[in-house]
């Protein structure tokens, strides 16, 4: 049986307007703050709070409730003197009541609001939930080797060919020399990959034709080789792959390699592209960078606090800036205002179910900081780093909206983080918040502390797109504890504690895992007979293959 969606709150009258002449000293009433609670998505307390301070200077003009200023906005700041009021104040200008000087006199102001969810400080990035920081093991591929063809040839359901591995196959140590691997990474956009050691060193395979190994370009790299660049002996600490280009960070800095026409590589120009690894240049970092994700043609990071970071395309909002820069190059061409480098971005919104589809996100108030991100085609997912104290995990998704693959119940893009409402509530609560995240083309997972998955958006050719998170009952219903999943192009992957294997969708390069006899698309979950036993710590799905990193001995296996 399907969870249900969570229940919302029930669409409220807004409170009345205040009378202009209403007077600083008129303590509201328990009723109206309640109703101010509700209208502005703040704890009673943080009302009572900005109603005491009397408009005084809180947040920056970015937390309006607005988004942005209009030209009227801004001629009222000159006249009465007025700047940066907080919500208190967007939402009195919103209700029609004057605020002027006379309301914000010596009051002192009012601590800084916020409606996150949770009361203690974030987590630093690098101490939060990651799931490599302690998988040691050997990688295992299903899929193709034959990356030049992969979404160029059409394949029939009974086309075979000899560079495809139907089923599982475990990279031999020869591959790798005697190195254990913590992590390996593709994408549902990419024809090539990455694994990397304990130590921190870098192999990658695929297709190169952009150079996006970093090396020469070539129409592939058959088998995993050793890579090195700039950053010398220092440890690669986070791999990421786009369509063409590739990402990676150690302690000290970031470096990209391979397509760069929409400034994915984060180099500060426009070079259509780099045949060599080159350190990337980031603006509004609060530290390092420690995490990265790569969508078809942009880039997103996580600095050492879990401050966001985008760069590349941004043609369907996936910078997350709250625009698209479209204009005219001419009367019959458009263009976009793309970022040539890693930028922050820092406003998040959220928009609640029962709000009607006329009425504009709101922005949240505070901070936001991740810890987790995926990136799909041309979205993003990314989950809220955790706290300090008893906290709970938001969801945020941005970007080109099809087929639902942003949960937000619309085929809408969104320019803005926005919080995916569905996944709050008393059954996201401490113990059961969501961890990670994963994102294909065109659908998105996200896995809680107790191991249940939720999907949205679709990843098969048939059937109707899932619009909102739903709970993967066939895994939940016979007590799977998930432990990680991925998104392909047209595939999805869980693996559970059980030491199985998931795998459904559409397959025709064998990234399904069925085995030569084996069907090469199934509408419904099928155990990967193949992995059955395989201690599986990650699982990343890319364009015609899927890459597992296994626990334990290969003897073993």
């Amino acid at each position: 049986k399907k969870l249900a969606s969570p229940a919302h709150h029930q669409t409220e009258m807004p409170p009345k307007k205040k009378s202009k002449t209403s007077s600083a000293s008129d303590a509201p009433s328990s009723s109206t703050i309640a109703k101010l609670s509700h209208t502005l998505s703040l704890p009673e307390a943080e009302v009572s709070a900005m109603i005491a301070s009397r408009g005084a200077s809180g947040p920056p003009s970015t937390s309006s409730r607005r988004g942005r200023k209009d030209p009227a906005e801004e001629e009222k700041e000159q006249s009465t003197g007025v700047k940066d009021c907080g919500a208190w104040a967007d939402f009195m200008d919103d209700e029609g009541a004057e605020v002027g000087v006379s309301n914000i006199d010596s009051a002192p102001p009012p601590a800084a609001a916020s409606n996150s969810a949770g009361d203690g400080s974030y987590i630093p990035v690098a101490s939060d939930y990651d799931e490599s920081s302690a998988l040691s093991g050997f990688v295992v591929q299903t899929g193709t080797l034959d990356w030049p063809t992969v979404g160029r040839t059409r394949r029939a359901a009974s086309d075979t060919h000899p560079l495809d591995l139907a089923s599982p196959h475990a990279l031999v140590p020869s591959l790798f020399g005697a190195v254990r691997v913590r992590m390996v990474a593709t994408s549902c956009t990419s024809c090539h990959c990455f694994a990397v050691s304990t130590e921190g060193a870098l192999y990658g395979w695929g297709r190169n034709e952009a150079s996006q190994l970093g090396l020469p370009p070539s129409p592939s790299v058959a088998t995993p080789v050793a890579l090195s660049g700039p950053w010398g002996t220092a440890p690669v600490q986070s791999v990421a792959t786009g369509k063409s280009h590739s990402i990676l960070v150690t302690p000290t800095a970031a470096y990209a390699t391979g397509s760069n026409t929409y400034g994915q590589l984060s180099l500060g120009s426009s070079a259509a592209e780099s045949a060599e690894w080159r350190k990337c240049k980031s603006s509004g970092a609060d530290g390092p960078l420690v995490k990265v994700a790569c969508g078809e043609s942009f880039t997103v990071a996580l600095d050492a606090t879990g401050t966001l970071l985008t760069c590349g395309l941004s043609e369907f909002g996936q910078l997350g800036n709250g625009e698209t820069g479209e204009y005219f190059v001419t009367a019959s061409k458009i263009a976009f205002q793309n970022c040539d480098r890693l930028t922050a971005r820092t406003v998040f919104v959220r928009k609640d179910a029962s709000a009607k589809d006329s009425e504009p996100p709101t922005n949240i108030i505070g901070p936001v900081k991740l810890s987790s991100i995926a990136c799909g085609k041309n979205h993003t997912v990314a989950v809220e780093a955790g706290r300090s104290g008893p906290s709970t995990r938001r969801v945020f998704t941005w970007g080109a909206g099809n087929y639902g693959c942003l949960g937000h119940r619309a085929q809408k893009d969104s320019y803005l983080p926005r919080l995916v409402s569905t996944l709050e509530g008393p059954q996201f609560g401490p113990g059961s918040a969501p961890v990670s995240c994963a994102a294909g083309a065109t659908c998105t997972v996200v896995v809680t502390e107790q191991g249940h998955g939720y999907y949205w958006g679709k990843h098969k050719v048939s059937g109707e797109a899932q619009m909102y998170p739903i709970l993967l009952d066939f895994l939940a219903n016979n007590d799977h504890i998930l432990s990680t999943a991925d998104c392909g192009t047209g595939h999805v992957a869980f693996c559970t504690a059980a030491s199985q294997t998931v795998t459904y969708g559409s397959g025709p390069y064998g990234e399904l895992g069925f085995g030569k006899t084996g069907p090469k698309s199934s509408s419904q979950p099928k155990f990967v007979e193949a992995m059955d036993g395989a201690d599986a710590g990650m699982v990343k799905c890319g364009y015609g293959t899927t890459l597992f990193l296994v626990g334990g001995e290969l003897e073993e296996w």
